[in-house]
């Protein structure tokens, strides 16, 4: 059980922090080739990793059929929205342009929606064979591109393409996962692929930043037509980014430290970060004096790791974690 604890929140620290990294790139785009660089690289897996993980350990609480963690993350997800809406405020000094609603999905909230859908479609075929469930739910996936129609209306363009994850997830076994990804020949080739993406990325940054898309999930195949890509081979482009989503996570699994760690603990705990993060940013960019200006020429540096440690480390203080902690917390009935 400690192999594979430890193991698995480390990793899930490491998936965090390259969270907070892509996001508050997000605020300074533009500030320099080494930042796109790193914000791509983690967009080629740490978000369909997220979702695996999230998988993984879904299967307590799907197989004690405990279905009220719906509506938990649908209440989550309500509140995120709200959060959001204030953080764009915070920010800007004034009242956001859009009008606030819960059913477009265009920020962090939409991974809280995605869980719910997928705890629900996952209840829906617990039953039934993986090998018959992959095949159809990729097919699905994949042609899901062609249809105009899906759109970020209650998350459900993403919740449908990163699912295919978290099934992978639900239907694996995490000791096993991790016992083959500890391998010796498992481990060099991971160091080779981690490696070899760093390289391509950072030498041809500007010819594939148009993937990113790709890898995000969020446009359709006609949407991405209009960025340059071709139509008919939009199910091609998403099954690129599959495959390489699934071994660059593989790979950094394999290459994530099995011991325990002072921060290993709260690797455990990475809902406060992503429910946090943004509104720590948001409040320290305008509580400190220079601040902004600070961290938008540190983002070409070392210093932006540092920053975004600090912010990740910051939502880890458990008090950051008891008001979310209750939206999950079901009280049981007295036994007689």
């Amino acid at each position: 059980m400690t192999e594979r604890l430890d193991r698995y929140d480390n990793y899930k620290l490491l998936l965090i922090f390259l969270v907070v990294l892509g996001h508050l790139g997000n605020r300074y785009a533009g500030s320099g080739y080494m930042m796109g660089c790193m914000q791509f690289w983690a967009y080629l897996f740490h978000m369909p990793a997220f979702v695996f993980v999230s998988g993984l350990f879904s299967k307590k609480a799907i197989e004690e059929n405990r279905y009220h963690i719906i509506l938990s993350y649908v209440r989550l997800y309500m509140l995120m929205c709200f959060a959001e809406f204030c953080n764009n405020y915070l920010l800007s000094g004034e009242m956001p342009g859009h009008v606030f609603t819960f059913t477009k999905c265009t920020g962090t909230e939409w991974y809280c929606l995605g869980m719910a859908w997928w705890y629900l479609a996952t209840f829906v075929l617990k039953k039934a064979k993986p090998a018959l469930v992959f095949p159809v739910l990729m097919v699905r996936c994949l042609a899901s591109g062609y249809f105009s129609q899906v759109s970020s209306f209650l998350s459900i363009q993403r919740a449908l393409l990163f699912y295919p994850f978290f099934y992978a997830g639900y239907v694996s076994d995490a000791r096993k996962i991790s016992g083959f990804a500890q391998k010796k020949p498992v481990r060099i080739l991971s160091a080779a692929v981690i490696r070899v993406s760093v390289i391509v990325v950072a030498l041809k940054f500007e010819s594939i930043t148009g993937w990113r898309n790709v890898f995000r999930a969020r446009y359709t195949y006609m949407r991405l037509a209009k960025q340059g890509f071709t139509l008919e081979y939009g199910w091609l482009y998403r099954t690129v980014a599959y495959l390489v989503s699934a071994l660059m996570g593989l790979s950094a699994l394999s290459l994530t430290p099995n011991v325990r760690t002072i921060f290993t603990k709260r690797g455990r705990q990475t809902l406060p970060v992503y429910f946090w993060h943004k509104m720590i940013i948001a409040f320290m960019l305008k509580a400190i004096p220079g601040l902004n200006k600070w961290v938008k020429g540190a983002m070409t540096g070392p210093k932006c790791i540092l920053f975004r440690a600090a912010v990740t480390m910051i939502c880890l203080i458990p008090v950051f974690n008891i008001p979310l902690r209750r939206l999950f917390y079901r009280k049981k009935k007295p036994t007689e």
